[in-house]
């Protein structure tokens, strides 16, 4: 997930990581690479699965 994510923000883009969406070897490497995108902002956004869904509702 993080390769992915970072190469993204090098490129140039903007993304939201949805967090409980996912996966790694163990908790601690997850926590680890959560914490290391989060070093990203403003183009890497992380946030739940309900905190998107909840964005997605709103009128644009």
């Amino acid at each position: 997930m993080i390769a992915t994510v970072l190469a993204a923000a090098d490129a140039g883009a903007h993304l939201t990581v949805v967090t409980d969406a996912c996966a790694a070897s163990d908790e601690a490497n997850g926590a680890a690479a959560l914490h290391t995108m989060s070093l990203f902002g403003p183009q890497v956004t992380l946030a739940g699965t309900a905190e998107v869904l909840a964005g997605a509702e709103e009128p644009r």
